[in-house]
């Protein structure tokens, strides 16, 4: 990333630039999607979140940048992506630390919940306007361990998520991430 404004772009930037614009008009074309998971994790993260906001990330590029490297994962308003192919984020992601899905109404409770069960490194996740989140993405599936990933987490955004309740926030979230110092609740009827 560049440092200030004037500066030239990294050689990385600029193949990231050249390789989101390849994708974009050629798709598979042109570029193997298998060989994207090889690349390093930062030029990776800096592909999707050039497609995400192009809105031309889609299901062929995304299973390919999901891995064990991939740290922060922007997915904004990235509404055309399946959900089967969201479900899998947690297990692909364990070392996943940031999730924004914020405007992708196709994310619902299973998703969550899976991302915290498996992503035990998770600070930061994002949810606002996913209107199919309720309390039970916040609670551990029956007999299943506690969700691991709110345990570190340190940020948790909800706003318009209008079926998550006073009673889910304070039972699952306010007791199972001890560590939380922001909570975004813009549009919630909530009392507190």
């Amino acid at each position: 990333s560049r440092t200030h404004p004037d500066a030239a772009p990294s050689l990385v930037e600029l193949c990231v630039r050249k390789l989101a614009q390849i994708l974009i008009k050629y798709g598979p074309k042109k570029v193997r999607f298998g060989r994207l998971s090889g690349l390093p994790r930062g030029a990776l993260e800096a592909l999707l979140e050039k497609l995400v906001t192009k809105n031309a990330l889609n299901d062929n590029v995304l299973p390919h940048a999901l891995t064990r490297q991939t740290r922060k994962l922007y997915l904004e308003g990235s509404s055309h992506l399946r959900r089967c192919l969201l479900n899998t984020i947690g297990r692909s992601c364990p070392n996943l630390r940031t999730l924004d899905v914020r405007g992708c109404q196709q994310v619902d409770n299973r998703i969550v919940r899976d991302v915290l069960q498996h992503c035990e490194h998770l600070r930061t996740l994002r949810l606002d306007g996913c209107t199919r989140i309720s309390d039970s993405a916040f609670a551990p599936a029956l007999w299943k361990p506690p969700l691991a990933g709110l345990l570190g987490l340190h940020e948790l955004s909800i706003g318009k998520c209008g079926q998550v309740t006073t009673e889910g926030l304070m039972g699952c979230v306010m007791k199972g991430a001890p560590f939380l110092k922001s909570l975004g609740l813009s549009f919630c009827r909530l009392s507190i």
